[in-house]
């Protein structure tokens, strides 16, 4: 019995791994599973039943072939085609509640299946259009049944009136079956929707209360620093203000330290929610991606003195395989809380190799260490926190960490002692190219490149978003730079002078993003014209969309000079 219930999730789970599949998604396609395993096993049981009581063909060759469409449902499932296998389930349940209907008449309540359907259809589908043909065909099967109830145009099979009072039986504990899966995938449904209301409620509230002193205390270091040259900038015989380096190093790491601190805020409430957990693989070029991570964590880390120093073992391939923007985000919130419990003037190591196809990562701080009573929970306690001066945090930094490593199938080590250090020993399995190039264990240099004579159109509507444009645009060398506060407007300076690249807010007063995106995609002379989506939107499912609806590229606000010279590159070279 737990054998063949063993087997019976199995089925029921298959395609639901898809990495592709929200949760969401992954429910429904385990409902579509389950739905054709019991219509099919009661096909395959039933049917020769009924064929050794009345000797008719025409009720075990229907009943095989439907158990046959259903097994290809699920084989559709298994190989990721889960628009097909629903629909194919929901037409061989239409079309077997019209064969069966027919062929055993008022005999059994069949009409009731076609209802039944009807809400099947609004579970499984999501658009519009597939709901609607399939809520029509079910009543158009429901037509035609009452109508040959009318008419008997079609002939009922012959059975006693035994047979017939089982049928009626067998009949009803099917549909009560269907009806009892389907409602009670609405009620898992529902409850989930219910308690990821109540999560969003609940972290709206730990955002405003936890981040207002993590958020404040940087905010007022920029606010301090820009009032002290505030009266040298007002000087109308003052054309420029020289700035210290330090306050410059500090407000970037205040800037970097808010970003930071919304960031996990923000991404924790979508893990808890359970939104997080696709993952989706790249290339990742293992040395400049660790040396861009280090550089720029280097920089937060000059407002206390401290140096990041890099060391990635000889024999690393040059390239491995695996999820850029989680790992990205594990190695920052662990090199953030390596800097805010660092003295002043310390160092931190970062390590990193792939052994046996698992990239480790090793940080090593030292700080005042992490005593063994934190350290038992140290991965499970959001939103406590210990405060640093300069460097904030929301404390959900570690629980991401652990989270999004449980996600990638990988571990994580905490070694330390109280007065010494701690160190983070992270191991992700990767896929390492089947010719792997070996690279010398150097950090890169910094290179912005420079685009000249390549012009820009940015279509933004917020000054200040317009200004750090202009500012990033030029120090890439590109010109001329032109701007556009409406869709309306940059469809007619696109129009009279052709830019090289179109630079493109999401959210515009006259309409959004997407709708000027398909418009200039539709348009014969601007159709080619690259069009890169900027947005201080991270997510992943609004990235995926725009790039599909043909977005050559997607970066976040506030824009990074070096992901933009990035991005440019890879159009002008």
């Amino acid at each position: 019995m737990m054998a063949g219930l063993h087997v019976f999730r199995q089925l029921a789970a298959l395609g639901t791994r898809d990495q592709m599949l929200s949760n969401e998604e992954r429910k429904v396609v385990q409902l579509v599973n389950t739905l054709a395993l019991v219509t099919g096993g009661f096909a395959i049981t039933i049917g020769p039943v009924l064929y050794f009581w009345s000797g008719e063909l025409k009720i075990f060759i229907p009943a095989m072939i439907e158990a046959t469409l259903f097994a290809i449902v699920l084989l559709l499932n298994y190989y990721h085609r889960h628009t097909l296998a629903a629909s194919i389930m929901i037409a061989t349940q239409n079309l077997a509640a019209v064969y069966f209907g027919m062929m055993f008449s008022q005999r059994a309540p069949i009409q009731l299946l076609t209802l039944c359907l009807v809400s099947v259809t609004l579970f499984v589908f999501k658009r519009r259009s597939l709901r609607i043909t399939g809520i029509i065909i079910a009543f158009l099967c429901l037509a035609i049944l009452e109508f040959n109830d009318f008419t008997n145009i079609v002939q009922p099979i012959h059975f006693t009136g035994e047979q017939q009072h089982l049928i009626r039986w067998l009949a009803m504990a099917v549909i009560l079956l269907l009806n009892v899966i389907i409602v009670l995938f609405y009620v898992t449904q529902n409850d989930q929707q219910t308690t990821a209301l109540k999560h969003a409620s609940h972290y709206k509230s730990l955002f405003l209360r936890e981040t207002n002193h993590d958020i404040n205390n940087p905010l007022n270091v920029i606010y301090g620093i820009l009032q002290h040259y505030l009266p040298q900038a007002e000087k109308p015989d003052q054309p420029s203000v020289e700035v210290s380096p330090g306050h410059i190093r500090t407000m970037y790491a205040a800037t970097r330290s808010i970003i930071d601190v919304v960031g996990n805020v923000l991404l924790f409430s979508k893990i808890e929610a359970g939104n997080y957990d696709k993952i989706e693989v790249s290339e990742i070029a293992v040395h400049s991606w660790l040396g861009e991570i280090t550089e720029m964590y280097n920089e937060l880390a000059g407002a206390k003195q401290i140096n990041i120093s890099l060391k990635i073992a000889t024999q690393t391939p040059a390239v491995i395989i695996s999820d850029r923007v989680k790992l990205t985000r594990i190695i920052s919130n662990l090199l953030a809380n390596a800097i805010k419990f660092s003295p002043n003037g310390a160092d931190i190591r970062l390590e990193a190799g792939v052994w046996e196809a698992r990239l480790q990562i090793k940080i090593a701080d030292r700080g005042k260490g992490i005593s063994p009573e934190k350290l038992k929970n140290l991965f499970d306690s959001p939103f406590v926190s210990e405060r640093n001066d300069l460097i904030e945090g929301t404390g959900i930094g570690l629980t991401i960490v652990k989270q999004l490593t449980d996600t990638l199938e990988g571990t994580i080590q905490v070694e330390s002692t109280p007065g010494t250090g701690t160190t983070f020993t992270l191991r992700i399995p990767v896929t390492v190219p089947e010719v792997p190039q070996v690279a010398e264990a150097v950090m890169p240099e910094e290179a912005i490149s420079c685009f000249p004579n390549k012009s820009v159109l940015v279509v933004e509507d917020n000054p200040m978003s317009q200004m750090i444009a202009n500012m990033h645009l030029k120090r890439l060398g590109c010109t001329p730079i032109s701007f556009a506060a409406t869709c309306k407007e940059g469809v007619r300076l696109a129009r009279e002078q052709v830019p090289d690249l179109i630079l493109l807010d999401i959210q515009l007063p006259d309409c959004n993003g997407l709708e000027l995106l398909s418009i200039l995609k539709s348009d014969p002379v601007l159709r080619e014209v690259p069009v890169v989506v900027v947005s201080g939107d991270n997510s992943e499912d609004l990235s995926r969309q725009m790039l599909d609806s043909g977005a050559a590229g997607y970066i976040t606000k506030p824009i990074e000079l070096k992901a933009l010279s990035n991005l440019l590159s890879a159009y002008f070279g």
